[in-house]
Protein backbone atom coordinates (compact mmCIF):
# COMPACT_ATOMS: atom_id res chain seq x y z
CA UNK A 1 0.00 0.00 0.00
CA UNK A 2 2.81 2.93 0.49
CA UNK A 3 4.46 2.02 -2.39
CA UNK A 4 1.38 2.63 -4.31
CA UNK A 5 1.15 5.95 -2.01
CA UNK A 6 4.54 7.03 -2.59
CA UNK A 7 4.42 6.88 -6.53
CA UNK A 8 1.14 8.56 -6.34
CA UNK A 9 2.65 11.33 -4.13
CA UNK A 10 5.86 11.37 -6.38
CA UNK A 11 3.31 11.88 -9.74
CA UNK A 12 0.67 14.45 -8.14
CA UNK A 13 3.58 16.73 -6.25
CA UNK A 14 5.54 16.03 -10.07
CA UNK A 15 2.26 17.81 -12.00
CA UNK A 16 2.04 20.26 -9.30
CA UNK A 17 5.83 21.07 -9.84
CA UNK A 18 5.34 21.67 -13.79
CA UNK A 19 1.90 23.51 -13.11
CA UNK A 20 2.52 25.91 -10.65
CA UNK A 21 4.58 29.14 -11.95
CA UNK A 22 8.20 29.06 -11.67
CA UNK A 23 9.72 31.74 -9.72
CA UNK A 24 11.22 34.17 -13.03
CA UNK A 25 13.16 36.44 -10.86
CA UNK A 26 15.14 39.23 -13.40
CA UNK A 27 16.88 41.78 -10.72
CA UNK A 28 17.98 45.37 -10.97
CA UNK A 29 21.92 45.98 -11.31
CA UNK A 30 24.03 48.88 -10.30
CA UNK A 31 27.92 49.02 -10.38
CA UNK A 32 30.05 51.06 -8.70
CA UNK A 33 29.83 53.88 -11.42
CA UNK A 34 26.08 53.75 -11.06
CA UNK A 35 25.56 52.17 -14.09
CA UNK A 36 22.72 49.81 -14.77
CA UNK A 37 22.27 46.36 -16.23
CA UNK A 38 20.04 43.00 -15.32
CA UNK A 39 21.11 39.69 -14.28
CA UNK A 40 19.29 36.42 -13.17
CA UNK A 41 18.49 35.60 -9.69
CA UNK A 42 18.81 32.14 -8.69
CA UNK A 43 19.24 29.32 -6.04
CA UNK A 44 22.11 26.87 -6.22
CA UNK A 45 20.82 23.67 -6.88
CA UNK A 46 24.33 22.19 -4.84
CA UNK A 47 23.41 23.51 -1.39
CA UNK A 48 20.51 26.48 -2.48
CA UNK A 49 22.40 29.73 -1.55
CA UNK A 50 21.40 32.25 -3.70
CA UNK A 51 23.40 33.97 -6.37
CA UNK A 52 22.96 36.43 -9.40
CA UNK A 53 24.25 35.47 -12.99
CA UNK A 54 25.04 38.53 -15.20
CA UNK A 55 27.20 39.58 -18.35
CA UNK A 56 30.80 40.25 -16.98
CA UNK A 57 30.31 44.20 -18.66
CA UNK A 58 27.59 44.72 -16.50
CA UNK A 59 29.70 45.05 -13.50
CA UNK A 60 33.10 45.73 -14.67
CA UNK A 61 34.19 48.77 -13.09
CA UNK A 62 35.72 49.65 -16.59
CA UNK A 63 35.87 48.03 -20.13
CA UNK A 64 38.31 44.96 -19.70
CA UNK A 65 38.87 45.93 -15.61
CA UNK A 66 38.26 44.30 -12.76
CA UNK A 67 34.75 43.09 -11.51
CA UNK A 68 33.42 44.46 -8.24
CA UNK A 69 30.74 44.29 -5.43
CA UNK A 70 27.18 45.30 -7.01
CA UNK A 71 23.86 46.29 -5.61
CA UNK A 72 20.95 44.54 -7.07
CA UNK A 73 17.07 45.07 -6.53
CA UNK A 74 13.91 42.66 -7.32
CA UNK A 75 10.70 44.06 -8.74
CA UNK A 76 9.30 44.12 -5.20
CA UNK A 77 11.88 46.69 -3.85
CA UNK A 78 13.78 43.93 -1.95
CA UNK A 79 17.89 44.51 -2.48
CA UNK A 80 20.99 43.56 -1.31
CA UNK A 81 24.89 43.19 -2.57
CA UNK A 82 26.74 40.82 -5.20
CA UNK A 83 29.77 39.53 -3.22
CA UNK A 84 33.03 39.06 -4.52
CA UNK A 85 31.79 38.45 -8.01
CA UNK A 86 33.88 35.89 -10.42
CA UNK A 87 34.22 35.42 -14.13
CA UNK A 88 35.26 32.33 -14.67
CA UNK A 89 35.74 31.71 -17.98
CA UNK A 90 38.65 33.66 -19.41
CA UNK A 91 37.03 35.47 -22.70
CA UNK A 92 33.70 35.01 -21.91
CA UNK A 93 31.18 38.03 -20.87
CA UNK A 94 29.78 36.18 -17.65
CA UNK A 95 30.23 36.26 -14.11
CA UNK A 96 28.49 35.37 -11.10
CA UNK A 97 28.15 36.65 -7.36
CA UNK A 98 26.85 35.05 -4.55
CA UNK A 99 24.35 37.88 -2.42
CA UNK A 100 22.94 39.60 0.62
CA UNK A 101 19.51 40.32 0.72
CA UNK A 102 18.05 36.79 0.78
CA UNK A 103 18.57 33.74 2.69
CA UNK A 104 19.07 30.32 2.08
CA UNK A 105 16.07 28.34 0.48
CA UNK A 106 14.66 31.92 -0.36
CA UNK A 107 15.65 31.89 -4.27
CA UNK A 108 13.24 29.58 -5.98
CA UNK A 109 14.12 30.22 -9.21
CA UNK A 110 16.88 28.13 -10.97
CA UNK A 111 19.07 28.01 -14.16
CA UNK A 112 17.01 25.83 -16.43
CA UNK A 113 17.17 22.06 -17.77
CA UNK A 114 20.59 20.87 -18.59
CA UNK A 115 19.75 21.00 -22.11
CA UNK A 116 17.29 23.47 -23.79
CA UNK A 117 17.83 22.14 -27.51
CA UNK A 118 14.74 20.26 -27.50
CA UNK A 119 12.92 23.45 -26.33
CA UNK A 120 14.43 25.67 -28.43
CA UNK A 121 13.96 23.96 -31.79
CA UNK A 122 10.08 23.29 -31.08
CA UNK A 123 9.68 26.76 -30.39
CA UNK A 124 10.49 29.78 -31.75
CA UNK A 125 9.20 32.39 -30.04
CA UNK A 126 10.26 33.95 -26.72
CA UNK A 127 9.95 36.92 -24.85
CA UNK A 128 12.97 38.87 -22.93
CA UNK A 129 11.89 39.78 -19.41
CA UNK A 130 12.62 43.49 -19.17
CA UNK A 131 12.83 44.66 -15.71
CA UNK A 132 11.21 48.05 -14.93
CA UNK A 133 11.46 49.34 -11.37
CA UNK A 134 8.15 47.94 -10.34
CA UNK A 135 7.05 45.94 -12.65
CA UNK A 136 8.28 43.11 -15.76
CA UNK A 137 7.81 43.93 -19.33
CA UNK A 138 7.76 40.86 -21.49
CA UNK A 139 8.80 41.80 -24.82
CA UNK A 140 8.57 39.64 -27.66
CA UNK A 141 10.94 37.86 -29.95
CA UNK A 142 11.84 35.41 -32.50
CA UNK A 143 14.85 33.13 -32.55
CA UNK A 144 16.63 33.49 -35.58
CA UNK A 145 19.02 30.49 -34.81
CA UNK A 146 21.29 28.83 -31.95
CA UNK A 147 24.35 27.00 -31.74
CA UNK A 148 25.56 24.53 -28.62
CA UNK A 149 26.76 28.05 -26.59
CA UNK A 150 24.50 31.14 -27.94
CA UNK A 151 21.22 32.58 -29.22
CA UNK A 152 20.44 35.04 -31.54
CA UNK A 153 17.49 36.59 -31.95
CA UNK A 154 15.52 39.87 -33.18
CA UNK A 155 12.55 41.72 -31.72
CA UNK A 156 8.65 40.92 -33.49
CA UNK A 157 6.62 44.09 -32.19
CA UNK A 158 7.65 47.74 -32.07
CA UNK A 159 7.84 47.67 -28.52
CA UNK A 160 10.39 44.86 -28.23
CA UNK A 161 12.29 46.85 -31.27
CA UNK A 162 11.97 49.58 -28.45
CA UNK A 163 14.32 47.55 -26.12
CA UNK A 164 17.31 46.39 -28.70
CA UNK A 165 19.57 48.32 -26.87
CA UNK A 166 22.69 48.14 -25.10
CA UNK A 167 19.98 48.06 -21.69
CA UNK A 168 19.06 45.11 -22.25
CA UNK A 169 22.01 43.18 -20.88
CA UNK A 170 21.21 40.58 -18.70
CA UNK A 171 17.26 40.50 -19.55
CA UNK A 172 16.31 36.58 -19.64
CA UNK A 173 14.73 35.07 -22.20
CA UNK A 174 12.30 32.84 -21.69
CA UNK A 175 10.03 29.94 -23.19
CA UNK A 176 6.25 30.57 -22.27
CA UNK A 177 4.90 27.23 -22.38
CA UNK A 178 0.75 27.07 -24.20
CA UNK A 179 -1.83 26.10 -21.76
CA UNK A 180 1.13 25.66 -18.94
CA UNK A 181 1.93 28.32 -16.60
CA UNK A 182 6.36 27.74 -16.71
CA UNK A 183 8.76 30.17 -17.11
CA UNK A 184 11.89 28.33 -18.91
CA UNK A 185 15.06 29.93 -18.95
CA UNK A 186 16.68 29.77 -22.12
CA UNK A 187 19.03 32.67 -22.64
CA UNK A 188 20.86 35.49 -21.08
CA UNK A 189 20.95 38.43 -23.47
CA UNK A 190 25.09 39.72 -23.37
CA UNK A 191 24.92 42.55 -26.18
CA UNK A 192 22.74 43.96 -28.93
CA UNK A 193 24.05 44.54 -32.61
CA UNK A 194 25.12 48.25 -33.21
CA UNK A 195 21.96 48.42 -35.71
CA UNK A 196 20.09 47.07 -32.93
CA UNK A 197 18.53 44.59 -34.99
CA UNK A 198 19.53 41.32 -33.34
CA UNK A 199 20.48 40.32 -30.17
CA UNK A 200 22.70 37.87 -28.49
CA UNK A 201 22.21 35.41 -25.62
CA UNK A 202 24.09 32.71 -23.70
CA UNK A 203 21.98 29.74 -23.70
CA UNK A 204 21.00 28.81 -19.78
CA UNK A 205 22.23 25.09 -19.96
CA UNK A 206 25.50 25.95 -21.17
CA UNK A 207 25.67 28.60 -17.55
CA UNK A 208 24.22 25.99 -15.36
CA UNK A 209 26.91 23.68 -16.79
CA UNK A 210 29.74 26.68 -15.96
CA UNK A 211 28.30 26.82 -12.66
CA UNK A 212 27.91 23.47 -11.64
CA UNK A 213 31.54 22.69 -12.74
CA UNK A 214 33.73 26.05 -12.53
CA UNK A 215 31.98 28.25 -9.62
CA UNK A 216 29.58 26.09 -6.99
CA UNK A 217 32.32 23.40 -6.34
CA UNK A 218 35.09 26.32 -5.54
CA UNK A 219 33.49 27.57 -2.60
CA UNK A 220 34.99 26.67 0.88
CA UNK A 221 33.54 23.35 2.12
CA UNK A 222 31.86 24.68 5.37
CA UNK A 223 29.10 26.10 3.54
CA UNK A 224 27.97 22.35 3.01
CA UNK A 225 28.44 21.28 7.23
CA UNK A 226 25.74 19.78 8.53
CA UNK A 227 23.62 22.52 11.00
CA UNK A 228 25.58 21.21 14.23
CA UNK A 229 25.58 17.72 13.37
CA UNK A 230 23.16 16.53 16.33
CA UNK A 231 20.15 14.92 14.36
CA UNK A 232 18.89 11.39 14.92
CA UNK A 233 17.75 9.16 12.50
CA UNK A 234 14.63 6.75 13.54
CA UNK A 235 11.15 5.02 11.38
CA UNK A 236 13.60 3.59 8.64
CA UNK A 237 11.47 1.51 6.33
CA UNK A 238 14.40 -0.36 4.60
CA UNK A 239 16.39 -3.58 4.27
CA UNK A 240 19.94 -2.94 5.17
CA UNK A 241 22.11 -5.04 2.63
CA UNK A 242 24.83 -6.17 5.08
CA UNK A 243 26.19 -5.70 8.80
CA UNK A 244 29.23 -3.59 8.09
CA UNK A 245 26.30 -1.10 6.24
CA UNK A 246 24.64 0.70 8.89
CA UNK A 247 22.36 3.48 8.57
CA UNK A 248 24.46 5.54 11.14
CA UNK A 249 26.91 5.46 8.32
CA UNK A 250 25.37 8.50 6.68
CA UNK A 251 25.82 10.64 9.67
CA UNK A 252 29.46 10.88 9.40
CA UNK A 253 30.04 9.63 5.84
CA UNK A 254 31.95 6.72 7.23
CA UNK A 255 31.17 4.14 4.63
CA UNK A 256 28.13 3.92 3.03
CA UNK A 257 24.68 2.60 3.84
CA UNK A 258 23.46 0.27 1.29
CA UNK A 259 19.94 -0.65 1.44
CA UNK A 260 16.90 -1.23 -0.01
CA UNK A 261 12.95 -1.22 -0.08
CA UNK A 262 11.30 -3.99 1.59
CA UNK A 263 10.03 -6.83 -0.55
CA UNK A 264 7.38 -5.96 -3.16
CA UNK A 265 8.04 -2.29 -2.26
CA UNK A 266 9.89 0.33 -4.89
CA UNK A 267 11.07 2.99 -1.91
CA UNK A 268 11.76 3.04 1.84
CA UNK A 269 11.95 6.17 3.96
CA UNK A 270 13.63 7.38 7.01
CA UNK A 271 12.66 10.28 9.51
CA UNK A 272 14.89 12.61 10.98
CA UNK A 273 14.63 14.67 14.21
CA UNK A 274 17.04 17.51 14.84
CA UNK A 275 18.43 19.06 17.70
CA UNK A 276 16.53 21.68 18.63
CA UNK A 277 19.08 24.08 18.51
CA UNK A 278 19.20 22.83 14.65
CA UNK A 279 14.95 23.15 13.76
CA UNK A 280 15.64 26.18 10.94
CA UNK A 281 16.76 24.96 8.21
CA UNK A 282 17.27 25.59 4.23
CA UNK A 283 17.66 22.02 3.20
CA UNK A 284 19.35 18.74 2.97
CA UNK A 285 22.06 17.04 1.04
CA UNK A 286 22.06 13.32 0.40
CA UNK A 287 25.21 11.94 -1.06
CA UNK A 288 25.66 8.82 -2.95
CA UNK A 289 28.09 6.54 -3.90
CA UNK A 290 28.48 4.80 -6.77
CA UNK A 291 31.75 2.35 -5.63
CA UNK A 292 29.31 0.89 -3.06
CA UNK A 293 26.09 0.76 -5.34
CA UNK A 294 23.47 2.31 -7.29
CA UNK A 295 22.04 5.91 -6.95
CA UNK A 296 18.31 6.40 -6.00
CA UNK A 297 15.69 6.88 -9.22
CA UNK A 298 14.20 9.56 -6.84
CA UNK A 299 13.74 11.40 -3.75
CA UNK A 300 10.82 12.93 -2.41
CA UNK A 301 11.06 15.40 0.99
CA UNK A 302 8.62 15.39 3.24
CA UNK A 303 8.41 17.73 6.56
CA UNK A 304 6.58 18.16 9.76
CA UNK A 305 5.52 20.28 12.13
CA UNK A 306 3.06 19.80 14.86
CA UNK A 307 0.77 17.68 14.01
CA UNK A 308 0.87 18.06 10.11
CA UNK A 309 2.85 16.55 7.90
CA UNK A 310 3.82 18.85 4.27
CA UNK A 311 5.32 17.29 0.96
CA UNK A 312 8.52 19.78 0.35
CA UNK A 313 9.15 18.74 -3.28
CA UNK A 314 11.14 16.26 -5.36
CA UNK A 315 15.10 16.45 -5.02
CA UNK A 316 17.43 17.49 -7.70
CA UNK A 317 19.60 14.72 -8.31
CA UNK A 318 23.20 15.30 -9.50
CA UNK A 319 25.62 12.16 -10.35
CA UNK A 320 27.43 12.08 -6.90
CA UNK A 321 24.14 14.10 -4.59
CA UNK A 322 20.76 15.15 -4.09
CA UNK A 323 20.00 18.96 -2.95
CA UNK A 324 16.13 19.12 -1.68
CA UNK A 325 15.01 22.79 -0.74
CA UNK A 326 12.99 23.50 1.99
CA UNK A 327 10.09 25.92 1.81
CA UNK A 328 10.70 29.36 4.11
CA UNK A 329 9.17 27.15 7.60
CA UNK A 330 10.51 25.49 10.72
CA UNK A 331 9.97 22.18 11.13
CA UNK A 332 10.52 19.59 13.68
CA UNK A 333 10.75 16.12 11.63
CA UNK A 334 12.03 15.74 8.22
CA UNK A 335 10.41 12.59 6.53
CA UNK A 336 12.96 11.33 3.08
CA UNK A 337 11.82 8.93 0.70
CA UNK A 338 13.94 7.41 -1.33
CA UNK A 339 12.94 5.51 -4.68
CA UNK A 340 15.48 2.61 -5.98
CA UNK A 341 16.20 2.24 -9.76
CA UNK A 342 14.89 -1.32 -10.93
CA UNK A 343 16.40 -4.33 -9.39
CA UNK A 344 19.23 -2.50 -7.41
CA UNK A 345 20.04 -1.26 -3.97
CA UNK A 346 20.62 2.58 -2.89
CA UNK A 347 24.45 3.19 -1.53
CA UNK A 348 23.89 6.22 0.24
CA UNK A 349 27.34 7.89 1.54
CA UNK A 350 26.02 11.03 3.75
CA UNK A 351 23.21 13.38 4.73
CA UNK A 352 23.67 17.13 5.33
CA UNK A 353 21.50 19.19 6.87
CA UNK A 354 22.30 22.98 5.52
CA UNK A 355 21.48 26.35 7.60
Amino acid sequence: MKSNFVWALLGTVFISLLTQKLYAEPVLIRNVANMKGQGWLFGSPVDASCWIVTPKHVIEQSKNGPVKNFLWSDIEGHEGTGLSPVAPVKGLDLAFAKITGRQKGQCLSRLGTDDITHFVSRQPMVEAMVLQKTFVQPRQMRLRDFDARYIRFMPVTEAAARNMRPGLSGSPLVLRTEGVAVDRPIGLVLQVSKDQQTGFALRFDEIKKIFLTQVANDQPAAQQTNVSGNFTILNTQAVTLNAQSVMENIKQEEGCWVAKPPEGKRSFSFDVIMDKTAKSLSGIIVKFDKSCGAQPGGIILETRSGDQWATAGICKLNPEQATCRLPNQTADRLRVSIIKRDGTAVALKQLILLP
